[in-house]
């Protein structure tokens, strides 16, 4: 989650006037709790098999992947296929 909220905290600190870099951290904050709030089933174990789960998420970008560019898509569900099995 940090590879989220560092970013966040770069551009509230250095994309404004001085009054942006006093309230950074708070507007970062924010900004970060509602970007998780929208995010938070994905990071829910008990719901990885459910509609709002990752694994529902990976499949919608598997199926978009697979209609715009199939030879990508064949080459990542086998190189994923692959990893999958040595974890």
């Amino acid at each position: 989650m940090n590879d989220l909220l560092a970013p966040l905290y770069y551009v509230m600190a250095t994309s404004g006037g001085p009054d942006w870099v006093e309230y950074a951290e708070a507007d970062t904050f924010f900004c970060f709790v509602n970007l998780m709030s929208e995010t938070r089933d994905n990071f829910v174990k008990t719901l990885d098999n459910s509609s709002s789960g990752i694994l529902a998420w990976v499949r919608q970008l598997e199926r978009l992947l697979e209609d715009k560019d199939p030879e990508l898509c064949a080459n990542l569900v086998r190189s994923c296929a692959v990893l999958m099995r040595m974890l």
